[in-house]
C-alpha cells in the first residue's frame, strides 16, 4: 500500500504516468498497474486520463494531501524505529534538481570512517513553489535535512541553517540573449529589460539588490514566489524574461546562461534542518558544524 501511495503522488504532482514512473524508478506499465489497483481498493476514481497526461479528480486532490501526510508519517516511524533499535542512525536528506543533497554527502563522507554509525538515506522531492512551502513548514516530517539555499536572517522562522560558503549573485539570461557573452552584467545592462526577483520583505539580502534595480525605472521587476522551483527557470528559456539568481544554480538549465551580477553581496548555502531537531540529528549537525568552527 505505502509504495503504492509514493508511485500515486509521485504521477499525481507530475501529471504523467511516464515521468511519475521514471522518478519512481520502475517501468509505465508497472506504474499504472499500482494506480488502477489503488483506485479498485479505494473504489474510487483518482485521475482522468488523456493523450495529455492525467489529471487529479477532486477525489484525487483530496487523497493526494492525506497521501503525502502517511508516507511522511511513515517514514518518520521506519526512522524512529531504527533509532530505537540502536545500531546505525538514519538520517533522511531530502534530494531535488535545485537542492541536491550531493554537497551534504561530499561533506560527511570526511567524517564517516569516525562516525561509522551515522547512515544517510536519500529522500527524493519535487521543486514546486507548493511543496517546498510544505517541506519548509514541516521539516522533519518528510526528511531529516536537505542541502540548498536561503538567506540567514529570513530562515530564522521556519528552520536552521548550518551555513557552510556562500555564493555570488547572477542573472540568468537565454543563452542567445544579447547579455549572455558579457562577463559581469550591472543594473545598468538591465535597461529595458524585464527581470524576476524575489519581492521585497522576503530576504534581506535579495532586498538591498532589488533596492539597487529600483534606482533604474526603466528596468520592469517581476514578483516571484518566496522560494525558486524549475518553472522559474523555464520561464527564463521560454519568454526571453531575466532572472535574479545565485552562481550555486549555474547549471541547473542548459538553456540559461548565469553571468555574474556586479555586487559584493552573497547568498549563503548550507545545511537546512528542523528548528528542534531530534538528539540524533542534533549530533549530526554539530559534528560538522566542528567543523566549520560553529
Amino acid at each position: 500500500m505505502l509504495e503504492s501511495l509514493k508511485i500515486f503522488v509521485s504521477v499525481a504532482e507530475r501529471g504523467s504516468i511516464n515521468s511519475g514512473a521514471e522518478a519512481c524508478f520502475i517501468t509505465p506499465p508497472a506504474a499504472m498497474k499500482r494506480i488502477n489497483s489503488l483506485e479498485d481498493e479505494l473504489g474510487l476514481r483518482l485521475f482522468e486520463r488523456s493523450g495529455r497526461g492525467v489529471k487529479l479528480t477532486p477525489a484525487g486532490k483530496s487523497y493526494l494531501a492525506d497521501a503525502k501526510n502517511i508516507i511522511a508519517l511513515a517514514e518518520q516511524a521506519t526512522a524512529n524505529a531504527r533509532r530505537a533499535a540502536g545500531g546505525s542512525i538514519v538520517v533522511r536528506a531530502g534530494t531535488s534538481i535545485l537542492n541536491p543533497c550531493r554537497p551534504l554527502i561530499e561533506l560527511w563522507n570526511s567524517f564517516t570512517e569516525q562516525y561509522p554509525q551515522f547512515r544517510i538515506e536519500i529522500v527524493p522531492f519535487t521543486d514546486s513553489v507548493a511543496e517546498l512551502s510544505e517541506i519548509y513548514a514541516h521539516l522533519g516530517r518528510r526528511f531529516d535535512v536537505m542541502f540548498g539555499v536561503y538567506d540567514k536572517l529570513a530562515a530564522r522562522r521556519l528552520f536552521n541553517l548550518l551555513p557552510v560558503g556562500e555564493s555570488p549573485f547572477v542573472i540568468c539570461v537565454p543563452s542567445s540573449h544579447r547579455l549572455s557573452a558579457k562577463k559581469q552584467i550591472s543594473p545598468e545592462d538591465l535597461a529595458g529589460e524585464r527581470v524576476i526577483i524575489v519581492k521585497m520583505g522576503l530576504s534581506p539580502t535579495v532586498d538591498k539588490i532589488r533596492a539597487e534595480m529600483e534606482k533604474h525605472p526603466d528596468i520592469c521587476l517581476i514578483d516571484s514566489p518566496e522560494f525558486y522551483d524549475i518553472g522559474v527557470f523555464n520561464r527564463v528559456a521560454a519568454e526571453g524574461v531575466l532572472l535574479l539568481s545565485v552562481a550555486y544554480w549555474a547549471d541547473v538549465h542548459p538553456s540559461v546562461t548565469s553571468v555574474p551580477l556586479k555586487s559584493e553581496l552573497r547568498q549563503a548555502y548550507g545545511i537546512i534542518y528542523p528548528l528542534n531537531p531530534p538528539q540524533q540529528i542534533e549530533k549530526f549537525i554539530g559534528i560538522i558544524g566542528a567543523n566549520y568552527g560553529y
